[in-house]
């Protein structure tokens, strides 16, 4: 797999300790975007699919990265790419609101070639 560009400086692949491997196209194009983040010191640790919340009985939430960056607390980061799902953000917006005071929550779209925070 290529490496990619970023800000002129070329960025490694995200580690294969990281499930890259089960992410699609969107998530692993946002795996890249952290990973350069990571080797720039401004983000200490960033896990895939690693952490669940429950919203409700038999009713859970599993975000796409959990991220500790260098100068803020924990963070939640949910990956979407042109289309995105009423009930993902329903999703998404619920489980925020449960646990509010836990991270910092962000939705991030990938549109017109870069990264925005929707929600």
């Amino acid at each position: 797999r290529p490496s990619l560009q970023m800000d002129g400086k070329q960025v490694p692949r995200p580690a294969a300790t990281k499930p890259t491997d089960r992410m699609n196209k969107t998530e692993r194009r946002y795996a890249y975007y952290l990973e350069a983040f990571r080797m720039g010191r401004e983000v200490i640790w960033w896990g895939f699919a690693c952490m669940k919340f429950r919203l409700a009985d038999d009713a859970w939430y599993t975000p796409d990265f959990i991220v500790i960056p260098r100068l803020s607390i924990l963070e939640v980061h949910e990956v979407k790419g042109g289309f995105i799902r009423e009930d993902s953000k329903i999703k998404f917006k619920v489980c925020r609101e449960l646990y509010d005071t836990l991270a910092v929550w962000r939705m991030m779209q990938w549109k017109g070639g870069e990264w925005r925070e929707i929600l």
